[in-house]
């Protein structure tokens, strides 16, 4: 039998075709039809929530196998921009820092590699070689872009015009020029700082600004008869790699009235370094730009990420052959298991009701199991979803583990996954989640040493709340199913560093709601549900959160079996005579 290959197999968005990002991608989701929209927006959310795969079906290709339109009848002209870790952001860079000239060369350098892959992105188009077109590209080249590019060095590429037979060549003939302007500044006057005081070095070639080259130059391209009337949206992919000065400048042009030609989308992984420009000011919304968090969608509106996910797998499953196959018979529950609890839960519904039944019946069953908890099944679609926390990219990765075992085990065609291989996976991912992701993150970073403990004091902190929450499922507390803490003061700064960074590696998501005192807001962040399968909790609620202070977290960031033990010496829900030396206040409110 030919080997079955996996419907979850992950692959890069920019590798996959056109016609694949079509089949493949579910833009059902939240916000996703305001991005499209004339006008700057910051994209948020963490790795692997589908911003890249947002900007993928946003690219020409896509949207005019999805229109079946001709270009310059499409809304607008996404042009792909991925901002790869070290690519704008140079350590070479760093050497102008107190150069007179930092922001104008910095800004010149970030120019210049967006004008490239413009470029390279136009001669990928599948523009028509009408004589029209050519003639306009011709009259463009001569014009407007040598105008612009302006410079002493001979940048130009000599080939006769005569043979261009392609507007695909005009556009490598420019990229060609750009990538010269480059390197005449990364490959001759950066290395020379090294040899040198930065301040006796001096820049001698073209510098670009934004308004003078960048707009000017997407102005003319749109003007171009091919072009749509819409604007162009430059996607900015993964803007928290570039440096700090690099993030002012692009604020700057954000804070630019420039939507009717150009907006930019920008993607982030919730870690952009700054929202000020270049002068200082910030960039705010609604006025400079809007804003989409993808990391809300799933804690705001559950059912639509549910069903997200479940277009996406049976988009897969059909794509593979597996045309009457649903997400939930793919990913059966454990049948057993879910017999007993709904026999608890008529019980209890007929008993207390049905608030009651809802409240206890899964908490009770797994508290049942008398220590045996890898007896729990994490097992069915249901299940999955939850645990993914809103995170497409980890259902993915881990349904593809599910499918290779499977396969594996039977060698035979792959109708649906064993809950048994299931429970075994999403277990095994959610201990490389909390183990193994976190020695990454470790390696991975700058290495600083205020960066290291961070992340240290980031796992201590995961470690403490996931116990205190299995130790709250297993009580007699009046809410059991506890995921979230919400903050009953003000933290102080290491604190803040801490949470912010378990916001940004997505171990955490934060949101607010509503302080004791009903005078404000109080922030609220959500343990990511991967871990359930690691602390041995119920990833399908969200039902309680509990307030704690920042004094009781700061120990758990040094001392977290310290806390853990008081804990469990005293009870879930002690209260002691001074509210802050309490762990958790009893707060029993819904969320929602």
């Amino acid at each position: 039998m030919k080997k079955m290959k996996s419907p979850f197999e992950y692959s890069s968005p920019e590798a996959m075709t056109a016609s694949d990002v079509i089949e493949l991608f579910v833009p059902v989701f939240g916000e996703y039809h305001n991005i499209p929209n004339i006008g700057h927006t910051f994209i948020n959310g963490p790795r692997g929530s589908g911003k890249s795969m947002i900007f993928r079906y946003m690219s020409p290709d896509c949207q005019l196998l999805l229109n079946k339109s001709s270009i310059e009848n499409l809304e607008y002209f996404g042009i792909h921009i991925p901002i790869k870790e070290g690519q704008l952001d140079k350590t070479d860079l760093k050497l102008l820092k107190g150069n007179k000239g930092e922001l104008l060369l910095n800004e010149h350098f970030m120019i210049v590699n967006f004008a490239i892959k413009i470029f390279e992105v136009l001669a990928k188009v599948d523009f028509k070689n009408s004589e029209k077109n050519l003639n306009s590209l011709r009259n463009f080249y001569n014009n407007e872009f040598k105008e612009l590019l302006y410079t002493k060095e001979d940048l130009l590429d000599d080939k006769s015009e005569n043979d261009i037979k392609a507007c695909k060549e005009y556009f490598l003939k420019m990229k060609k020029a750009c990538s010269k302007v480059n390197s005449l500044f990364s490959n001759e006057f950066i290395p020379k700082l090294y040899l040198s005081d930065s301040e006796s070095i001096k820049y001698e070639g073209p510098i670009y600004s934004f308004h003078s080259f960048l707009l000017e130059l997407l102005r003319s391209i749109k003007q171009l008869p091919f072009m749509p009337n819409g604007p162009i949206y430059l996607l900015i992919d993964d803007a928290d790699n570039l440096s700090e000065v690099q993030t002012k400048i692009l604020n700057t042009w954000v804070s630019s009235r420039t939507s009717k030609t150009l907006s930019f989308k920008i993607s982030t992984q919730l870690r952009y370094k700054t929202y000020r420009t270049i002068n200082g000011s910030r960039i705010d919304t609604p006025h400079d730009y809007a804003e989409i968090n993808l990391s809300d969608i799933y804690t705001t509106s559950k059912g639509q990420y549910k069903d997200r996910v479940r277009e996406a797998v049976e988009r897969r499953l059909k794509k593979f052959g597996l045309k009457e196959v649903s997400a939930d018979d793919f990913f059966p529950d454990d049948v057993d298991q879910e017999k007993n609890i709904e026999k608890l839960f008529a019980k209890y519904k007929e008993q207390y009701g049905y608030d009651y039944a809802y409240r206890y019946a899964r908490p009770d069953f797994m508290k049942r199991l008398k220590g045996n908890l890898n007896t729990y099944s994490y097992a069915g679609f249901n299940s999955l979803v939850h645990i993914s926390s809103g995170v497409m990219r980890h259902f993915i990765d881990f349904a593809h583990k599910m499918f290779t075992h499977q396969y594996s085990k039977y060698e035979s065609e792959v109708l649906f996954i064993d809950p048994e291989i299931q429970n075994t996976e999403i277990k095994n991912y959610s201990i490389w989640y909390f183990q193994e992701n976190f020695t990454k993150l470790l390696d991975d970073r700058e290495n600083t040493d205020d960066e290291l403990n961070e992340i240290i004091k980031l796992r201590n902190l995961l470690e403490a709340l996931g116990q205190t929450f299995n130790l709250i499922l297993f009580s007699d507390a009046t809410e059991r199913r506890v995921f979230s803490f919400a903050l009953q003061d003000e933290p102080n700064d290491e604190l803040r560093r801490v949470l912010k960074l378990g916001v940004e590696t997505g171990y955490l998501h934060k949101s607010f709601i509503g302080n004791k005192m009903g005078t404000g807001k109080a922030q609220l962040f959500v343990l990511n549900r991967l871990l359930a399968p690691y602390f041995k909790l119920d990833p399908t609620s969200f039902a309680g959160y509990k307030f704690v202070t920042s004094q009781v977290l700061m120990e758990a960031i040094y001392k977290p079996t310290t806390v853990i033990g008081r804990i469990k010496t005293k009870g879930v829900d002690s209260v002691m005579g001074n509210p802050q030396q309490s762990l958790f206040k009893d707060e029993d409110y819904g969320y929602n």
